[in-house]
């Protein structure tokens, strides 16, 4: 007896790094994220600063200026977690980071910390863009908006091109 082989492609999944509402990419208030010129993702109006690795993967990149991290998943996927607009101009005031460049990090493992009050008494917007920046690769096929729990509920499923 023959069998067929099933070639749909393997869903993946990235849980949300952050508590909060999951809003559509195109509501994040800035121009670069909102028009997806860094990658398809979604905003997250978070509820408190804590940001946790939404995959397993190495750590590629943290921002000198603290306010984002990079993370290649281990199935290549690269995720950009950026915590707010224009928070670079805080040069790393209110932000705590966790882990290092090239470091090995677990689904749920605290990346960084975000003081909301710092951010909003400077100013800045605490949307924070989460975006799959190799978009070439990879794509979105369902995002979950609404109220997300930190590691806990899906923001979306992903899957290779």
């Amino acid at each position: 007896m023959l069998f067929k082989r099933n070639k749909t492609k393997q869903k993946n999944i990235l849980v949300a790094p952050i508590e909060g509402e999951i809003k559509a990419i195109e509501e994040m208030p800035d121009e670069i994220f909102a028009s997806k010129m860094l990658g398809d993702g979604v905003c997250v109006l978070p509820k408190n600063g804590m940001v946790y690795s939404p995959i397993e993967g190495i750590v590629r990149s943290v921002s000198p200026t603290l306010h984002a991290i990079g993370i290649e998943g281990n199935d290549g996927v690269e995720i950009i977690i950026h915590f707010g607009v224009d928070t670079v101009q805080m040069n790393g005031t209110g932000f705590k980071v966790h882990v290092k460049q090239n470091s090995s990090v677990s689904t749920k493992q605290l990346l960084f910390e975000a003081n909301l009050n710092e951010i909003k008494k400077q100013g800045y917007s605490i949307a924070t863009a989460i975006v799959i920046s190799n978009s070439d690769k990879f794509k979105i096929n369902q995002k979950n908006y609404g109220n997300a729990q930190a590691c806990e509920s899906i923001l979306f499923e992903y899957s290779k091109i």
